[in-house]
């Protein structure tokens, strides 16, 4: 018999829900900034912005509130069992379909942390808002993740390159690179090919990073 799943709704995500995420870092990284910018930041939401939650109704975190978790000290060197992380997936997404042409949706599934058991969460997650906005419309997902990918692929959902991939490529792939902040460098060209220099991102250069992408981006 399948498994049941909760899905959540709200305009806002909560703190719990915020927690669970900080706990799945770096994997979950794109969603929880985005949420934190929905919650603290003047525009960061509208009101068309969603946060949906899905998990299964008999896992640990059924008994928290919307994400909720606790967490355990498992030896004297500071690591932890993450109760209700690894041993029951859920999925999170931040939706809001105002923002076209921009990023409408972000998501993410615990089963990007590398353990596969199952997809049925994202499943609801992305289903939720199909049918209240009508089957067939499209959206543009951020960020999305490779075993996120394949799960909606295998369970029917269509999906476009952008406009700047070629042919011969199946897919519009893109790595990924998290950074310390206290592990960057000084501006200067230490260690650098010769021409090239680490320096500041400044407003100037917002053009350029706007041209180098097919996508529609507002300053």
């Amino acid at each position: 018999m399948p498994r049941s799943i909760l899905l959540t709704d709200t305009p806002q995500p909560s703190t719990p829900l915020l927690t669970l995420l900080e706990s799945h870092l770096p994997h979950s990284l794109p969603v929880l900034r985005r949420l934190q910018f929905a919650l603290k930041f003047l525009g960061g939401s509208t009101p068309h912005t969603h946060v949906l939650y899905a998990r299964y109704d008999d896992d640990d975190n059924n008994n928290n509130n919307n994400g909720e978790e606790q967490q355990q000290q498992t030896n004297g060197e500071g690591a932890g069992e993450r109760r209700g992380t690894r041993k029951g997936h859920f999925a999170a997404a931040c939706v809001d379909l105002s923002r076209a042409p921009e990023t409408e949706v972000w998501v993410y599934s615990s089963l990007e942390d590398g353990v596969n058991r199952g997809g049925g969460c994202i499943a609801a997650a992305t289903e939720s808002r199909r049918k209240e906005d009508g089957a067939g419309m499209k959206v543009l997902i951020g960020s999305l993740h490779e075993t996120v990918r394949q799960g909606l692929l295998a369970r029917g959902v269509e999906m476009d390159k952008s406009a700047n991939i070629g042919p011969e490529l199946d897919w519009e792939f893109c790595g990924k690179w998290l950074f310390r902040v206290e592990d960057l460098p000084v501006a200067g060209d230490e260690g650098l090919p010769e021409g090239m220099r680490w320096d500041r991102a400044m407003k100037a250069d917002v053009e350029t990073i706007r041209a180098r992408s097919s996508i529609n981006r507002q300053e």
